[in-house]
């Protein structure tokens, strides 16, 4: 792990035999300004430390995806549906109660004829529409879903298309149960068939044999696209037409929940200004992932447009960061049973990062060990060291010394990783104006990015003729599956191809780790699952 030195700080600072001093003060800063990088260097150094690698994540999401463009018409799309002006005026209602209550009618509230209905006792459980917030989800997926739609009947208009049956048979597959789902894709593992051809092969045997490649590749984008318009429909069926609407139930139970911290917060703290914050934040952040056109004196009238950069969003979460100290502050001036509510809480959670750290609600664990455990349970870091020790002792004879292998190529990979995590920060923290090409730097921090692609790159992908060898995620980086290219305009989306490649050149790749997950992966997440259910307090 790297170790930074502001997060260090305040997990390990003792002053004169007090273990929590530098909370303890950065609590009561807070209380006295909103500039909290100011308390001290471990602090600021904390707030760059996270602003660099959300930035990061950010980046990763929006600019080197493929689905970036799409994601961010999504974000978008929700943004503009929500009333912030409806719920700043709401919130400044000055009794508490009128205000929840105002809150609860504007987001849950539904005005129906079968709302009224079901209300009089004349029907029971009879659909009674859409409150707010389902109406938001109802419309982001069904614009979503409609993409999808243009996308399906631009495959059935082609003069070259499939038969029917085709398509009949792969439609009557999506509307199958989750078993039937399994056991085809099972077959196209086992037998390195096209799940189409999987799908084809029970209702007719001749049919996969009469499709052309040209065919079959329109099938498979077909019944991607299919898949994706049933799962949004699905989505909404769940969360926004259900009877009885077990969602809004839910949120309501939610909010009684919060309902002291929120009356707290309202009463002391104008909470019309913080949404506005969040407001022109999300507007920013849209802004910020768009593509920008190239400003150089020599620029091509074919130039593409240049993509956000790291840089940019670690600019966006600098230039916003005063927001939360605004709220920070704000809470902890005015409200003080919820402030110390979070310092007993902070305290409580900085013990768990400590090597001393214990645990006296502790059981042994029956899976991972034959022998007894003791009474108190560490739950630092390197805690597990003896269990996992433990488990790898189990390991057959004959897979022991591979398994070893694996596990020295994974150690060195990850310090590979950390490494160039490292320089990527300091790279960005040490960075200047004048140090910046135009592009911006395409890579940040964050080694379990670097581990997340690599999970993504190796996830299995139906093969892409009728029978071959199955592909991995790898190769089907940076498509986009039909109806989310319909979905972005062109001058608003871009090719990651490029970024993608120059980014795989300054990554090792990942070890083949196969034997170590054959036979420590369940075992592990058994032991995890104890090591959990441990660390909680009943």
């Amino acid at each position: 792990m790297q170790r930074l030195p502001g997060a260090y700080s305040l997990v390990y600072l003792k002053v004169e035999n007090q273990p929590f001093k530098a909370i303890d003060d950065l609590f009561d800063y807070a209380i006295k300004t909103d500039n909290l990088e100011d308390h001290s260097p471990a602090v600021k150094a904390a707030v760059d430390y996270a602003i660099i690698h959300i930035a990061a994540l950010l980046h990763c999401i929006f600019s080197l995806s493929a689905e970036g463009p799409y994601l961010l018409k999504l974000l978008e799309n929700s943004n503009s549906l929500i009333p912030y002006s409806v719920l700043g005026q709401t919130l400044r209602i000055g009794n508490a109660a009128s205000m929840m209550n105002g809150l609860f009618r504007l987001i849950l509230a539904k005005v129906s004829v079968g709302a009224v209905t079901n209300w009089l006792g004349l029907t029971q459980n009879a659909a009674d529409g859409m409150n707010l917030l389902q109406r938001i989800i109802s419309l982001t997926l069904e614009w979503d879903a409609s993409d999808f739609r243009k996308a399906v009947e631009k495959i059935k208009k082609d003069k070259d298309r499939a038969s029917d049956v085709c398509f009949a048979a792969i439609d009557q597959h999506i509307q199958s149960d989750r078993v039937q789902h399994d056991s085809i894709r099972e077959a196209s593992k086992t037998q390195r068939l096209s799940i189409v051809v999987a799908i084809l092969e029970p209702a007719d045997k001749q049919l996969p044999d009469k499709l052309t490649d040209s065919q079959h590749s329109q099938l498979l984008e077909y019944y991607s696209a299919q898949l994706a318009i049933r799962d949004r429909e699905m989505i909404v069926d769940a969360l926004c037409r259900q009877s009885p609407d077990f969602t809004t139930s839910v949120l309501k139970e939610v909010l009684a929940v919060f309902d002291p911290m929120i009356r707290a917060i309202h009463q002391n703290v104008d909470l019309r200004k913080h949404l506005g914050s969040l407001q022109k934040l999300l507007t920013d952040l849209i802004k910020t992932s768009k593509p920008k056109q190239s400003n150089t004196e020599n620029k091509r009238q074919d130039a593409g447009p240049v993509l956000p950069s790291v840089d940019d969003y670690v600019d966006l979460l600098r230039r916003n960061r005063y927001m939360l100290f605004e709220y920070l502050h704000d809470v902890a001036k005015g409200c003080p049973g919820l402030r110390e509510t979070w310092r007993a809480w902070a305290k409580h959670a900085v013990k768990a990062f400590r090597h001393d750290a214990k645990s006296t609600d502790a059981s042994g664990s029956k899976e991972a060990s034959n022998a007894s455990q003791p009474k108190t349970q560490d739950l630092s870091a390197g805690s597990m060291n003896i269990d996992l020790q433990r488990l790898f002792d189990r390991i057959p004879a004959e897979a022991r010394n591979r398994a070893l292998a694996e596990v020295d190529a994974h150690a060195k990979y990850l310090q590979k990783l950390e490494e160039i995590s490292a320089e990527r920060m300091q790279r960005i923290l040490d960075g200047s104006a004048e140090s910046r090409p135009e592009t911006g730097r395409m890579s940040g921090p964050g080694m379990y990015l670097a581990q997340w692609q690599s999970l993504l790159d190796n996830t299995i992908i139906t093969p892409e003729s009728k029978q071959s060898p199955l592909r991995r995620g790898k190769d089907v980086k940076g498509l986009k599956a039909s109806g989310k290219t319909e979905a972005v305009m062109s001058k608003e989306s871009w090719d990651p191809n490029v970024i993608l490649a120059e980014e795989e050149k300054s990554l090792p790749k990942a070890p083949d780790v196969t034997t170590v997950i054959t036979h420590l992966g369940p075992q592990f997440k058994t032991l995890a699952a104890e090591k959990s259910c441990q660390g909680l307090e009943s």
